[in-house]
């Protein structure tokens, strides 16, 4: 299945396998629960949750309304000293009134340990909890456990109780962490007044998933109702390993989450559930962005510098270009895509970046462009998913302008992007258009790759036995945006001291960088350099890359679960010139090589020739990468694709003196 998509409606199944499903209960610790199966924990694990189980229900209280209370309780294993800091819990809660506050109650925690054979039990005592504040009415319960050490198991348990309207949804429940899991269950039981939609998330298969009609008490004869419960189970489960080349590990992550769809009641119904065009209307009508929109007077100086450009596209161009270069970006990706005083920002010239953004769009809409903002989920905030329009789950603005039949999405908060392309950050797949009808759901593909040319002149130098060299190399798309950023964020002297510092087989000589302020243009970088090394030998062996090799595989593992994200497609070529010294012939060229991805989704081509008229070695080295997303049927063939670009770029070619 080749869609993103890693969440779907819960649908009543039963997987059972070979497994007991162990009765655990706090404070009935046995022998036996400190002898861990080796080969159901990683060897490097530095705990091992034993049990973890969480159990929701739903009460109806007189003050608070409808509450959603859910009863926690997690027995963990210590494996190492690393894990030591597991024994302080933190819980965090809010509190305000009494009746919009998250009540803990019920806490308990403890250390077992065994000892010569005898089983040792501490438990924590009121002294071992503190409360702190964290920020505004955000607060955090601190449990220390006493008497843990490696080997020691601990457990704790509480309870939560929360009002729908200060929560209306029930925790997400995680069944995977840090730690590898041996079993994790989750209950709830819900009355059938109140619905909730259920999203499954993550590659980890379930061990058992059932349900049951039945009698539900709410604490309100009233209320009282026949309803749902659910269970769901989850037995050996891996600890969440992050991987090169993922958007955030919540995309990956097995857990189950919940969205309040309606509550029906006596003389009360209400519908939650949002579709694409009630999101659209609440955006539009948020005093947070869509009335914010509408108020630009104060931009009257800025859209007055444009008004008079005839050609759409030309001033297009200089707003966009004026508002990178005015306005300086606090750069905070929030989790919302609301924002205010946007009068403010323009006084202080920064804001965030939905802020300069939102007025590049007022700006756009007072000069008569067909604008309209975008908004979209950033790559460490998680994906969108199509089924469950969730105003939540967007956190970023940009700008969609159509001039003819050309379409731009642009970001004017961020330096170092050339017009048209999206930072890295927001290439995220699905986002959604905010207009006047309905909205739009759109996809986010990158207009640019990650592209790099890079072209070497190489020849021995009689005098001092070191081959010298000219280095050049053309900079474009993400690849320039990734190192405009760099020297921006510290100097061009910084940056060439740090490409000397890893250049460790070379010196360079004389480095310089072309259009590193015009962001149209791609960036070009040439030096001089020298060998560190001499060549006086009968036998020279020479590798041909001075610069772009790639000596490591960033895929180690012989399978991956999660698809493989690069953002945008990438193109690296390398091509090397090098003159035959005086005196040696060619003894070893690497052989060539012309590799491709099924479809031809990628490609690895290795190309050496020689020129024995002009004595001349020509080498060239392409890696390229079509596809943004490599899905888990690709992998072993991405991974053997990189695997022959490892070991051909480790190729030497050998010369010898003639006449040996």
């Amino acid at each position: 299945m080749k869609s993103f998509l890693f969440s779907l409606i819960f649908i009543v199944s039963i997987f059972k396998l070979n497994a007991q499903i162990p009765k655990t209960e706090f404070g009935k610790i046995i022998h036996s629960d400190f002898i861990l199966d080796p080969a159901k924990v990683d060897t490097t694990a530095e705990a091992v949750v034993l049990f973890d189980k969480g159990e929701t229900r739903f009460i109806v209280d007189d003050q608070r309304g409808i509450c959603h209370e859910t009863e926690y309780f997690i027995r963990k294993k210590i494996l190492k000293k690393s894990a030591l800091e597991l024994a302080t819990i933190k819980i965090p809660y809010y509190s305000q009134s009494f009746e919009n506050s998250q009540i803990l109650t019920n806490i308990k925690a403890a250390s077992y340990n065994l000892i010569n054979g005898n089983l040792t039990k501490e438990e924590v005592r009121k002294k071992d909890i503190l409360e702190e504040k964290l920020q505004n009415s955000y607060f955090e319960k601190k449990i220390s456990i006493p008497n843990v050490q490696v080997n020691s198991i601990i457990e704790y348990t509480y309870t939560v109780q929360t009002p729908v309207g200060v929560e209306n949804n029930p925790r997400t429940w995680y069944f995977q962490g840090e730690h590898p899991v041996l079993w994790s269950t989750y209950q709830i039981t819900i009355p059938d007044w109140i619905y909730y939609k259920m999203i499954m998330g993550g590659y980890q298969p379930l061990f058992e998933n059932k349900s049951e009609k039945i009698n539900v008490n709410v604490g309100d004869s009233k209320l009282n109702t026949v309803g749902m419960k659910y269970l769901f189970i989850m037995n050996d489960i891996p600890a969440f390993k992050d991987e090169d080349f993922i958007t955030t590990e919540k995309d990956f992550t097995a857990k189950i989450e919940f969205e309040l769809a309606s509550v029906s009641l006596p003389n009360f119904t209400k519908s939650f559930t949002l579709t694409w065009a009630d999101l659209n209307r609440t955006v539009q009508n948020s005093s947070y962005f869509g009335e914010k929109l509408k108020r630009n007077s104060y931009l009257k100086s800025i859209y007055s510098q444009f008004k008079d450009i005839k050609d759409p596209k030309e001033k297009l161009e200089k707003v966009y270009y004026y508002f990178q270069n005015y306005f300086s970006s606090e750069d905070d990706l929030s989790n919302t895509i609301y924002v205010e005083n946007l009068q403010k920002s323009f006084d202080n010239k920064k804001g965030s970046n939905n802020q300069i953004n939102m007025m590049f769009i007022s700006t756009l809409k007072e000069l008569d462009f067909e604008v309209t903002p975008v908004i979209l989920s950033t790559r460490t905030h998680g994906k969108v998913n199509e089924a469950f329009p969730l105003l939540r789950k967007f956190n970023y603005t940009v700008a969609k302008v159509k001039i003819g039949e050309e379409m731009f999405y642009l970001d004017a908060a961020e330096k170092d992007l050339k017009m048209g392309m999206l930072p890295k950050f927001c290439l995220n797949g699905t986002a959604f258009e905010i207009n006047e009808n309905n909205g739009n759901i759109i996809q986010i593909i990158p207009t640019e790759k990650k592209r790099i040319f890079e072209s070497v002149r190489l020849n021995l130098d009689k005098n001092s036995n070191k081959f010298t060299g000219k280095y050049e190399s053309f900079l474009y798309g993400y690849k320039a945006v990734e190192v405009r950023s760099e020297i921006r964020g510290s100097k061009l002297e910084d940056y060439f001291d740090k490409l000397k510092k890893n250049s460790s087989e070379i010196t360079i000589k004389k480095p310089e960088i072309l259009n590193l302020n015009d962001n149209n243009k791609n960036l070009t970088l040439k030096f001089d350099f020298e060998t560190n090394d001499e060549f006086d030998q009968d036998i020279i062996y020479l590798n041909p890359f001075f610069s772009g090799k790639i000596d490591k595989n960033p895929f180690k593992s012989a399978d991956r679960k999660f698809p493989v994200d690069f953002a945008y497609p990438t193109e690296f070529t390398y091509k090397i010139d090098i003159e035959i010294p005086e005196g040696y012939e060619v003894e070893t060229l690497p052989a060539n090589i012309n590799m491709f991805l099924p479809e031809k989704i990628g490609q690895f081509a290795y190309a050496v020739g020689l020129d024995p008229t002009k004595k001349i070695i020509n080498l060239m080295s392409k890696f390229s990468l079509k596809n943004t997303i490599y899905y888990g049927e690709q992998y072993g063939d991405l991974r053997e694709l990189y695997n022959r670009v490892v070991q051909k770029h480790g190729e030497q070619i050998v010369l010898k003196k003639k006449n040996l």
